[in-house]
């Protein structure tokens, strides 16, 4: 059995159904604090699977003594945390109380188990700060980061490695990934957040159909090619199945690091602005948008690169896919909306279904119903930015062996749909 914390949030849930696709037996473990338990149905809709769930605050260190004394696990997967930047500046304290207490307490428990339990990390690419380079690489190293958010992930990603040098039974994969979008082909889970969505595309949609007012992209005057800020944007599916990919490559390499960090991304980056001019493009809906100033904590401009990292299995020939034979950990290209996979962006109200959907990818039966296609345009490459912000060394000097192996991803670049327009 897979304990998946923070399972019905946005990641967690797209996680859970992948894992219950690949026939493994799943628990689910949430506080509801935001998130619904509606999304359980939403799951099993999605792969004709119900999982385990059981409603725990995992800062209730006895109630996760008796989860694992009432269950057997093989593996973990953490997603469990507060995760907006702008909040944590308004709220450091409730930040580092939830994302610290919740990842110690399951660890000290995990460890009083005694035998081996695999760790798979949902960290981000905020623990890079403002970056020295783009794109982003694992030997970029961590700075001072630029939100209480960001700074919970480092604190945690040292957490983790001080246990792993000291515990060889809790091997540890972080995954330091970009920005999630996208929803399930079902459209029976999405990012639907409860209240206000903290997140760009939930707000868009639900700005679209009404439920909120105008956007606010906060600045225009950053020093990018339309003066806002420059996410990369991972389509969610494929977020799911890098988690599964990185948890089966634990429980199958004993010989494995004991703990390894991997940006998961795409390779591109799209400005706030391009989002929104692509779902109005797309949808023929004009959103109401106010330029605001610039907020607390965001970073200018991030991005990983466009390659793929091997997990440490040895090298397999250049024509083996992404997605067979030795476990790969791709920077998965679903650029913007995705062109790999399809998009669908729930906006669940009375009013008619919002989605977002790859441009270039089939329709779907789900589709059918109001559901729109969006295509995001493809940016070109930027060459190399550096900036004069203060760095710190890798806390993981296995990073900088050359131990990675990269290559090209199976599919070439002529496969990407032309730009939209």
């Amino acid at each position: 059995m897979i304990l998946v914390t923070g399972g019905l949030g946005f990641i967690g849930a797209h996680t859970a159904v992948t894992l219950l696709d690949n026939n493994f037996e799943v628990l689910i473990v949430d506080d509801l604090s935001n998130t619904s338990i509606n999304v359980l149905d939403g799951i099993e809709k999605a792969c004709g699977k119900r999982p385990h769930f059981e409603q725990i605050d995992l800062k209730d260190k006895t109630k996760v003594t008796q989860l694992f004394e009432t269950y057997s696990f093989e593996g973990v997967i953490h997603f469990a945390a507060f995760k907006s930047v702008g909040e944590s500046v308004e709220k450091p304290l409730a930040y580092y109380d939830n994302n610290l207490s919740s990842l110690i307490n399951l660890l000290a428990v995990a460890e009083d188990q005694k035998r081996r339990i695999p760790f798979i990390f949902s960290s981000s690419c905020t623990v890079y700060g403002e970056p020295d380079h783009l794109p982003i690489t694992e030997n970029e190293p961590s700075k001072t980061a630029l939100s209480p958010y960001g700074n919970t992930k480092q604190i945690c990603e040292e957490i983790l490695a001080d246990l792993t040098k000291v515990n060889a039974n809790i091997p540890v994969i972080a995954l330091r990934y970009f920005n999630p979008i996208g929803a399930h082909a079902s459209a029976e889970i999405g990012e639907l957040p409860l209240g206000i969505p903290q997140n760009l595309v939930p707000f868009i949609t639900q700005s679209a159909a009404g439920i909120r007012g105008p956007i606010t992209i906060f600045g225009n005057d950053y020093p990018t090619k339309d003066g806002t800020c420059i996410r990369d944007y991972i389509h969610v599916v494929d977020l799911g199945d890098a988690h599964v990919v990185a948890l089966k490559h634990l429980n199958t390499h004993s010989d494995s690091p004991a703990f390894d960090v991997l940006n998961v991304g795409t390779g591109k980056g799209t400005s706030v602005l391009e989002i929104v001019q692509a779902f109005e493009r797309v949808t023929n809906v004009s959103l109401r948008y106010t330029i605001g100033e610039r907020r607390e904590g965001d970073v200018v401009e991030t991005y990983a690169p466009f390659r793929l990292r091997l997990l440490p299995t040895g090298s397999p020939s250049n024509s083996t896919p992404c997605r067979t034979g030795i476990p790969v950990l791709p920077a998965l290209t679903s650029a913007g909306a995705g062109y790999r996979r399809q998009s669908l962006l729930q906006c669940r109200s009375s009013s008619p279904p919002h989605a977002v959907r790859s441009r270039g990818s089939p329709l779907s039966s789900s589709m059918r119903n109001g559901i729109r296609p969006l295509g995001i345009r493809r940016a070109g490459r930027r060459p190399p930015r550096v900036s004069n912000t203060p760095s710190r060394p890798s806390r993981y000097p296995s990073l900088q062996e050359g131990r990675p192996i990269l290559r090209r991803p199976a599919f070439p670049r002529s496969a990407v749909p032309p730009p939209a327009g």
